[in-house]
């Protein structure tokens, strides 16, 4: 029997309606442990198996409240978190960018992580990071391609500062490949 919340009436007799208000418990009951143990469970009574939610668009918050939810977002379902400052943070679905042979991602915690490789070509190479950084990143890691015949010849120009879009690899010696990994706010 399916839940029926017109049971009882206020003119019911409990000794006529008690099969359809015993009936009412074992539907709550059924409909209760999809994601939940059971009421009557012997340990654990009432606590979550697992969390399902609807896609649903960004819910307002107010102070002292923060909210979790699904959201569509191409295609793809994502759990977001929003503060009571209401900014959104995604927990799921992060998106890694890619320019050229140049990768960035934002982490939920609003890390910046941007990685890649460049040649230097007897000269100066400025590298473009795929995602921007919110405040200029301290100078990247920047190592020397083994496999490559001129490992020693790409160096980070500490003369340029980095900015919060880049920063430059310097060589003076000809060739030299490189891989960069830098990581900021």
């Amino acid at each position: 029997m399916a839940y029926n919340p017109d049971i009882p009436t206020a003119d019911s007799l409990i000794s006529q309606s008690q099969s359809q208000i015993l009936a009412n418990f074992t539907a709550l009951n059924a409909v209760f442990q999809i994601n939940h143990t059971a009421f009557n469970a012997a340990t654990n009574r009432g606590k979550h198996t697992y969390v399902t939610m609807l896609e649903q668009a960004t819910p307002a918050v107010v102070a002292g409240e923060g909210a979790l939810w699904a959201e569509n977002n191409a295609g793809i379902t994502r759990l977001n978190f929003k503060t009571d400052l209401a900014v959104d943070i995604p927990l799921t679905g992060l998106t890694v960018t890619t320019v050229g042979t140049n990768n960035g991602v934002t982490l939920p915690s609003g890390i910046v992580v941007n990685w890649g490789r460049g040649t230097c070509a007897g000269g100066i190479l400025v590298v473009t990071y795929a995602v921007p950084f919110i405040i200029a990143a301290g100078v990247p890691n920047v190592t020397a391609r083994a496999d490559n015949a001129n490992t020693n010849n790409c160096i980070v120009d500490i003369g340029f500062a980095p900015t919060i879009t880049k920063f430059r690899a310097l060589s003076n010696q000809g060739a030299g490949q490189f891989y960069y990994f830098a990581i900021g706010v």
